[in-house]
């Protein structure tokens, strides 16, 4: 329950930074979180105005859940610091 409970959480996140991201376009950022928006706003549209959000919940949390997600990030090189990525990312 409580991995369910965080990427539920997760998705949630995923879904207010991606329209963090769009509040700033034209700016770009990058590669790999470019590619993790691209594929939020595959399946959930951004969010133009007040409506019921629990079915782009529902998918951003299933983005985090099929690994989809840990799939962009495991892509990236290890980080110095640490000697790796960070858990969060290898978890997700």
């Amino acid at each position: 329950a409580m991995i369910a409970n965080t990427a539920h959480i997760l998705g949630i996140e995923l879904l207010a930074a991606a329209q963090g991201i769009e509040f700033l376009r034209p700016l770009r950022s990058s590669a790999a979180l470019e590619e993790a928006h691209g594929l939020l706003r595959a399946q959930c549209k951004s969010i133009e105005r007040d409506r019921y959000l629990a079915p782009e919940i529902e998918r951003a949390t299933l983005l985090v859940r099929n690994g989809a997600l840990s799939a962009v990030f495991r892509a990236l090189p290890a980080l110095d610091a640490g000697g790796g990525l960070p858990a969060l990312w290898i978890a997700v």
